[in-house]
């Protein structure tokens, strides 16, 4: 059977990432869910970090224990583009859709090639580009509503902008994964590093805000957010990519704004549009895609041409 009709089965890491992508596209609900229960937004933040930091902090101690200066410092690295991240998309939430978020923010996928090529010369496979380049039409038509086309307030803009780190954040992972010695450390040291910053912006912006009330209302939301969406998904995340190429691992992760939209019309926070259909095909498809190898192909292709010449 030609290579090209023979799609591979998702390897374990490639699984685990679309299964993180899952996780994710669920914290969109639950993120509003806190912000509905009137929890300020940096506090969300602040408890999103800190309660996964101190469980990995003691499931992984003795990794922690001897990590070495190298692992500390390319995990606080990555904390500081993961905090300024989720803290423009928690700040955007508030102003959009939860779809609207999903969709803008699976928009990193198309810079994800780009930012690792520029930044850390890690050149991507042909098929990266018009790949990432077809996800990034699939969140357009997502996006798009028939006679009024994109319409884009601050919430959108804020989005759009942390869509754009978090590419950063997964062409950092992807630099740093083959000199790094532990993904546990990196998932702890990170996360750490995010909890610090949320609540130094916590006790600078919104600490007079916080009440039993409102916290009590939005514990079930953050348990969600902090234990699945933070500290198991960025330890899959970072065990994974160490595996897996940045400019497809943006792609199965990109997923992440097909299944929250999917659960924002589950939950009746939009509607089910044919445009949200077609989006969420297109994106399907571009998964599909890049499971396929390409290059073998090619090379049976050329293998075949040379058998026939020699045969003739």
């Amino acid at each position: 059977m030609s290579s090209i009709t023979k799609a591979r089965a998702l390897p374990l890491p490639e699984l685990l990432l679309l299964l993180t992508a899952l996780i994710w596209g669920g914290g969109f609900i639950f993120t509003n869910l806190a912000i509905l229960s009137g929890l300020p937004l940096s506090l969300i933040l602040t408890l999103r970090f800190s309660i996964p930091t101190i469980i990995m902090a003691v499931l992984f101690r003795q990794e922690m224990a001897i990590a070495s200066r190298r692992d500390l410092l390319c995990g606080a690295g990555a904390g500081v583009i993961l905090f300024l991240a989720f803290f423009l998309q928690t700040y955007g939430i508030k102003y959009t859709t939860p779809a609207n978020s999903a969709f803008l923010t699976a928009t990193n996928v198309i810079m994800v090639p780009f930012i690792s090529w520029l930044l850390f010369r890690q050149k991507p496979a042909r098929c990266a580009f018009p790949l990432a380049f077809t996800c990034f039409v699939g969140a357009a038509v997502l996006s798009w509503t028939p006679g009024a086309g994109m319409s884009f307030n601050l919430g959108d803009c804020l989005t759009l902008l942390c869509a754009f780190l978090f590419a950063c954040h997964i062409a950092f992972l992807g630099a740093v994964s083959g000199i790094t010695s532990s993904a546990a450390v990196l998932s702890v040291v990170q996360l750490g590093v995010s909890a610090l910053l949320s609540m130094i912006a916590f006790c600078v912006i919104d600490q007079a805000r916080c009440t039993l009330k409102a916290f009590c209302s939005g514990i079930l939301p953050m348990l969600y957010l902090a234990i699945l969406s933070t500290g198991l998904c960025y330890f899959l995340q970072n065990w994974a990519q160490r595996r897996v190429a940045p400019a497809k691992a943006a792609i199965l992760l990109s997923c992440e704004g097909l299944f929250g939209s999917l659960l924002s019309v589950i939950c009746g926070y939009d509607e089910l549009t044919p445009t949200f259909v077609a989006g969420g095909a297109i994106i399907l498809l571009s998964v599909i895609l890049a499971q396929i190898d390409w290059s073998r192909f090619g090379r049976t292709r050329g293998d075949s041409s040379a058998a026939s010449s020699i045969e003739s």
